[in-house]
């Protein structure tokens, strides 16, 4: 399921026992713009809604039965033509986030070739697609390590493609973490903040800001591997002082993350992506002193840097772990 907007769907609003919520990619807009997606089949439907069972031999339709039966490149074949026939649609921008979720969910790695050899000829006369293809081709240049060629994309986006505020601070808000988390340079993120928070102080993304700007993040460490204890074991163990790391790291697709804890507290526990886009909450309760260790599942994640952050009453420690698939 993919999202757009500057903040994270609430967890709470869905049933995650039976529904995976993939926060990657991240759009700055809506991709079905007022229009409501559903499936099924009832006559006398609002305006406003698509449906998915749409009458046979629609491309769209097709390709998302493709899609679901795990046949990528069928898939991708008919969400192209979906593009070709009706970019200028949201429909055409609904099968562009697809081929890129195609790409995602069939771990293929050539989406930047594919995107400048199939899909930025079909775009290019359409600026709405082309924004939007800007910044799916960023989210691949940061998995793949090319930090300024996604700066790139985003400052082109902010220079030809900024139709609205929500695209301005999404973009504003990238380059900044960007430059904090990947390149180090906490001047260049600094000024690109300031900028974001001069026009939007009141965002909910500027309290992310000085996370941000102050992660510790250790990009030599080497994950040490806990030896596995249960939680009346834990309790026996008084730690001096508070840990965080995850073995094995890199990983595909599980690691466990063991922290250790002088004092009872109230731990929180999350995952980001390399944006500080948070991903999951793995603890959020009153622990007793000792050490511990929480699984972290990135089976429905596509490979790339992504970050745990431990925080308790009185610090926070964050660590950098590696998905290779």
């Amino acid at each position: 399921m993919n999202w757009w907007g500057t903040s994270n769907p609430d967890n709470s609003l869905f049933d995650i026992y039976y529904l995976t919520i993939t926060y990657l990619p991240a759009l700055s807009s809506d991709p079905n713009p007022g229009r409501a997606v559903i499936a099924n089949s009832e006559k006398n439907l609002p305006n406003n809604t698509v449906s998915l069972s749409m009458v046979g031999g629609d491309d769209l339709d097709l390709a998302l039965q493709k899609q679901s039966a795990k046949d990528y490149d069928g898939a991708i074949a008919l969400y192209l033509a979906v593009i070709q026939n009706e970019k200028s649609s949201s429909r055409g921008k609904y099968a562009l986030v697809k081929i890129d979720e195609c790409f995602t969910q069939g771990n293929k790695k050539d989406f930047l070739t594919f995107s400048a050899q199939q899909i930025k000829p079909l775009v290019k006369d359409d600026a709405i697609l082309s924004e939007l293809l800007l910044e799916l081709d960023a989210h691949w240049y940061i998995n793949n390590g090319d930090y300024n060629k996604a700066i790139n994309n985003f400052s082109k986006i902010q220079k030809d493609y900024n139709f609205d505020k929500e695209i301005d601070k999404a973009t504003l808000f990238r380059i900044g973490a960007v430059y904090a988390i990947h390149l180090n340079d906490v001047q260049s993120a600094q000024k690109i903040f300031n900028e974001f928070l001069s026009k939007y102080p009141n965002d909910p993304l500027a309290g992310d800001i000085d996370r941000l700007l102050n992660m510790n993040v250790n990009k030599n460490a080497v994950a040490n591997n806990f030896v596995r204890m249960n939680q009346s074991q834990a309790k026996e163990i008084l730690p001096e002082g508070n840990s965080l790391s995850n073995y094995p790291n890199p990983f595909n697709p599980t690691t466990k993350i063991s922290f250790s804890i002088p004092q009872k507290s109230q731990i929180k526990l999350k995952v980001f992506d390399v944006l500080g886009r948070e991903i999951q909450i793995l603890a959020n309760r009153v622990y007793e002193v000792g050490q511990y260790e929480v699984e972290f599942n990135a089976n429905n994640l596509p490979s790339g840097i992504y970050f745990y952050n431990l925080t308790t009453g009185n610090y926070s420690l964050t660590k950098k772990m590696l998905l290779l698939k």
